[in-house]
């Protein structure tokens, strides 16, 4: 079981009612010992899932995510560990670059559709992709948090904050690697950290991963044939269940 796979279980163990935050690392500049997209789960209890560095500043993200679980909001927390003299953050562990983590309540319909794309993704021979705002300026129907999913099946959810997005998560897909993007609007600009996420990889497909053979993606749109606006609410028609979908696998083989 992957790290995705165990938080997606520790979210599932949730009790109802029980209040717990999300960590993302969005963005890295410099060295880190964990790329963007690397998680951690903090419930009420203090109880963690995952790691987002080599024990660098997991604390400090926990005290923060206890507030951020009191008030509903989420938080962008810039951890520097470049200077010599940061012995906070650093702790002597090797860690030395710009680390931007984004904590946000994961009781929350945007947190529990990331776990399900997380879910999809690793029951799938396909991958997917999230596309996660975590820099707003200006008047943007936009906030920390704002994000749009690309399913392995091609369903699209969340929040269309402009029109190429689509592009860039069906591009994060093909190319099996994320990106920083910057959209630039009338009234402002966002940040978004475009995450591809990992498929299941068979035995046979590992070596062909590695060596950047494209990840195909059955695309149901393009971003010309979205309406220009500010704001995009996008659903697909329902997916179906993974249990579904492992059927009509396994008969396929017969």
């Amino acid at each position: 079981m992957n790290e995705a796979q165990t938080i997606v279980e520790a979210f599932r163990r949730l009790e109802p009612g029980q209040r717990a935050a999300l960590a993302t690392v969005v963005s890295v500049e410099g060295s880190s010992y964990r790329r963007p997209g690397a998680r951690m789960l903090i419930t009420e209890n203090g109880e963690t899932t995952g790691v987002l560095s080599a024990g660098c500043f997991e604390q400090d993200v926990c005290e923060r995510a206890v507030k951020v679980m009191s008030n509903g909001e989420p938080v962008l927390v810039k951890y520097d560990t470049t200077s010599d003299d940061d012995i906070v953050w650093g702790l002597g562990l090797g860690c030395s670059g710009v680390i931007h983590v984004l904590i946000e309540p994961a009781t929350n319909e945007r947190v529990a559709s990331l776990m399900q794309l997380l879910a999809e993704c690793s029951e799938s021979s396909k991958g997917g992709a999230i596309a996660t705002v975590f820099h707003v300026e200006g008047e943007i129907e936009a906030t920390l948090g704002t994000s749009a999913l690309l399913f392995p099946d091609g369903t699209i959810d969340g929040q269309f904050i402009s029109a190429s997005i689509f592009d860039d998560l069906s591009e994060a897909v093909e190319l099996a690697t994320g990106s920083i993007k910057r959209y630039e609007m009338a009234d402002g600009c966002v940040d978004v950290f475009v995450e591809f996420v990992q498929p299941r990889l068979s035995r046979r497909r590992i070596r062909k991963h590695r060596i950047g053979v494209q990840m195909g993606v059955r695309r149901i749109t393009t971003s010309a044939d979205l309406d220009r606006g500010d704001l995009w609410h996008l659903r697909a028609q329902p997916r179906q269940s993974l249990l579904e979908r492992q059927v009509e696998e396994s008969l396929e083989h017969y």
